[in-house]
């Protein structure tokens, strides 16, 4: 990371009016032949990565960006993602599989850090679609395993049907 560089925390826009939440970054650079060192601030609109983010994930999906310190930068403000910032607190490890429950779904969390900006990404995924293909092939596979059963037991029943036909007709002395 460029020591020239400072990232904010999430605030209220200290330039314009309207009181939007951005994320400052602050950037020192020199002009050769000008002298003093010079410092530009870009303030990044949360509401605009917000919506960025939320496009590119699924509806049932959150994903949230965190600094080092744990701070909120961009998120929906779900409870789900209340659940996920307490867990990774509290020092649960998200790249060992962290898992958060709410209102009976189940969430599969990953973590990624930026190496350009000194923030992780944090990606709350539902496991509902998987879950659900899932019993979709658990379904599957039992009425295949069923059908297999019922079949074999048809075959079995011609089959015993068969010999004691044949046997029927030895006991009667009908085959010699």
């Amino acid at each position: 990371r460029d020591p020239g560089v400072y990232w904010g925390s999430r605030q209220t826009d200290q330039i314009f009016r309207g009181g939007r939440q951005v994320i400052p970054i602050a950037m020192r650079f020199t002009i050769p032949d000008y002298g003093p060192e010079l410092t530009i601030v870009v303030n990044l609109n949360v509401e605009s990565m917000k919506r960025f983010l939320v496009q590119s994930r699924r509806p049932e999906d959150r994903i949230m960006i965190i600094n080092q310190r744990d701070e909120v930068l961009v998120s929906s403000d779900s409870d789900v993602e209340q659940r996920v910032l307490k867990s990774l607190r509290a020092g649960g490890e998200a790249d060992a599989g962290l898992q958060v429950r709410d209102n009976g779904e189940r969430y599969l969390v990953n973590t990624n850090t930026l190496r350009v900006a000194p923030w992780r990404i944090v990606d709350i995924g539902s496991t509902w679609p998987l879950d659900s293909k899932m019993d979709g092939m658990r379904d599957f596979t039992l009425l295949l395993i069923l059908g297999f059963v019922a079949l074999g037991v048809g075959l079995s029943l011609l089959l015993a049907a068969g010999i004691t036909r044949v046997e029927g007709r030895f006991a009667r002395g009908g085959l010699v």
